[in-house]
């Protein structure tokens, strides 16, 4: 059964070697102690009975309501069995604090990505160039009905004290 957790630091070579066998562009393993270690980022872990089998990585978002889902990874072995899906549920739990809102962004050509996150509720934005490529940006909204009362009344009195004129 797979379990989600906060990354350890411990957990840094197991998270490299994954990232090694998935990406062009891997995280070394200092950067991805620094990611572990900071307050501005949450790092999952997915693991079961034979180890770490993925991990997710989450940032600060463009605005004071929104996160970033800057990696969702998962062993090739491992894919296609639900461990992206509880790390992106995992993600959506960790939305807190008046975050309303998770933005990631997925190259043009990555349509297993796409579908991806289309079953996870995340809405396709229009295309955006960047120099790195094309991406679309993906965009989840917190239910309103998902809200807590107390959640709820926070955000009404950011609204009210954002709409004070001078």
């Amino acid at each position: 059964m797979i379990q989600i957790r906060t990354a350890k630091t411990t957990d840094a070579s197991h998270i490299c070697a994954t990232e090694a066998t998935l990406f062009d562009k891997p995280g070394k393993e200092p950067s991805i102690l620094k990611a572990i270690r900071s307050e501005a980022t949450t790092f999952l872990v997915a693991e079961d009975e034979t180890g770490i089998v993925g991990h997710g990585l989450l940032g600060k978002g463009d605005d004071a309501a929104s996160m970033k889902v800057l990696v969702i990874a998962v062993r090739e072995n491992r894919q296609r069995e639900g461990v992206g899906a509880a790390l992106m549920d995992a993600a959506k739990r960790s939305l807190r604090n008046g975050k309303l809102r998770l933005h990631t962004r997925v190259n043009v050509h990555n349509l297993a990505a796409q579908k991806f996150l289309a079953k996870s509720m995340f809405a396709n934005q229009q295309e955006v160039s960047t120099e790195t490529g094309n991406f679309y940006p993906f965009m989840y909204e917190v239910p309103l009905d998902n809200l807590s009362s107390a959640h709820i009344a926070m955000i009404a009195a950011k609204r009210k004290r954002s709409s004070k004129t001078c």
